[in-house]
């Protein structure tokens, strides 16, 4: 029966893993647009598992948030991130292009504002609000698409993958540079 299959395969009948990273590595990549569904996507297929474990395995780098694949988030496991932005990245740039030169974003601006983020994570996790504070010390203009955009290209330049915070109820970046 197609239908069984389907689920067996999708790891919703029994699985045989224990771990998100060990989930997500075997389907390659779980779309995670939205934070709550995500972790439900990992949770439903990991009977016992909590939300504090996913969000903590999440936060350790044991697997990312990133957009791969094309532009929308994926959680990737550690291993495989770099190679999937790898091959990826090329193309998803070429399809925000038109984006970048609406909101006058160059490589000039993709180069200094990943620097900065780059310093900003010295000392840990930050928020989206820390990264437009530090892009405010350097004037750098960041209205709200432009900030979008400007933390887009610090995930696809390997700078920063994006986690989850519960005790703030809002994504923090990490540092996907220290995962090499």
């Amino acid at each position: 029966d197609i239908a069984t299959i389907r689920l067996a395969n999708q790891q919703l009948i029994k699985t045989k893993y224990k771990t998100p990273y060990d989930l997500i590595s075997w389907m390659g990549a779980i779309q995670a647009q939205d934070i709550s569904m995500a972790k439900w996507a990992i949770g439903v297929r990991l009977p016992g598992i909590t939300d504090n474990q996913i969000e903590q395995d999440l936060n350790n780098g044991e697997f990312v948030r990133i957009h791969t694949l094309r532009p929308t988030w994926h959680f990737v496991t550690r291993a495989d991130v770099h190679w999937m932005r790898t091959l990826s990245t090329p193309r998803i740039k070429q399809l925000i292009r038109p984006r970048d030169i609406s909101l006058a974003i160059g490589d000039d601006v993709i180069k200094q504002t990943n620097s900065i983020i780059r310093n900003t994570l010295r000392d840990g996790p930050i928020s989206r609000k820390e990264i437009g504070d530090a892009l405010t010390q350097y004037k750098i203009r960041f209205e709200n698409k432009r900030l979008n955009q400007i933390i887009l290209h610090a995930e696809l330049d390997g700078v920063i993958y994006n986690g989850y915070s519960s005790a703030i109820k809002q994504p923090i970046y990490c540092s996907l540079e220290n995962l090499l």
